[in-house]
């Protein structure tokens, strides 16, 4: 296993994780507003900043970061 690889792959996925948790959360939100669900009348995020915004008051800046280890342990496996 390469493991100036698979820290440097794990180090990147700290900073595209945020990305991938916000990218996710604005899907759900559009698959749930696409099925006319009563609950998604308005939608809870406006846009990626907005989702950032909303994520870190309503969560934390924490929030930003779930599923990283998850993530993570993808990254270094996928190498070898």
């Amino acid at each position: 296993m390469n493991c100036t690889g698979g820290s440097a792959t794990a180090t990147a996925c700290i900073f595209t994780n945020p990305l991938e948790v916000i990218k996710t959360r604005l899907q759900l939100q559009g698959e749930i507003q696409a099925r006319g669900a009563a609950a998604a009348a308005a939608p809870r995020y406006k846009g990626v900043g907005d989702a950032i915004v909303k994520m870190a008051q309503q969560e934390g800046v924490l929030s930003l970061q779930k599923g990283l280890v998850p993530g993570m342990i993808y990254q270094v496996l996928y190498l070898s």
